[in-house]
């Protein structure tokens, strides 16, 4: 008969390198163990395993690794949002500028028009031809302002939602730390 505690030594050990239990119990009929005494054996085994040495160093080095990690992504998203915050000031206020242009334009053109019109059929065609290109030509500005203005509306909700994102892996990453 084979001495117990080597015995359950060796069930402790196979337990944790992942053998299957019916293996286990295979090996304990081989070496004239009882199905009472396998059980028995088997349960305290299950009941030792407490983490070695080893394993508590890597659990502790993976949860090291984890809050640095962690700690990274923080510090990127402070600075992503930083960053997002600096853009979108800048787009904002360059749409800003663009909008007080386009209406300083269009306040020209209007007083234009009033002179034009005060002066009546006496203008030359040519004149007109002019004034018509102009008007056209701001309209096409018209155009492109509220086509930047919807590209960068457009943006701004994207950054906002890589921001948002990011958050969530940031959140998953500190939910697997804890």
């Amino acid at each position: 008969m084979v001495e117990g505690s080597i015995v359950l030594d060796s069930v402790k050990k196979m337990l944790e390198s992942g053998l299957d239990e019916g293996i286990i119990k295979a090996t304990l009929q081989d070496i004239g163990l009882s199905e009472k005494e396998i059980n028995s054996t088997i349960q305290q085994a299950k009941g030792s395993t407490a983490m070695m040495p080893s394993q508590q160093k890597t659990q502790d080095f993976h949860e090291a690794v984890a809050e640095r990690t962690a700690e990274k992504v923080k510090n990127a998203l402070a600075e992503e949002a930083g960053i997002q915050a600096i853009q979108q000031s800048a787009t904002q206020s360059a749409l800003e500028e663009h909008s007080e242009k386009l209406e300083n334009v269009g306040f020209k053109v209007d007083e234009l028009h009033e002179k034009i019109n005060s002066l009546g059929n006496a203008m030359p065609s040519e004149a007109l031809e002019k004034l018509s290109s102009l008007q056209s030509r701001i309209d096409l500005l018209t155009v492109d302002v509220k086509e930047l203005k919807a590209g960068s509306n457009a943006l701004v909700d994207l950054m906002k939602k890589i921001l948002e994102a990011n958050r969530n892996i940031l959140s998953q990453l500190e939910g697997k730390r804890k």
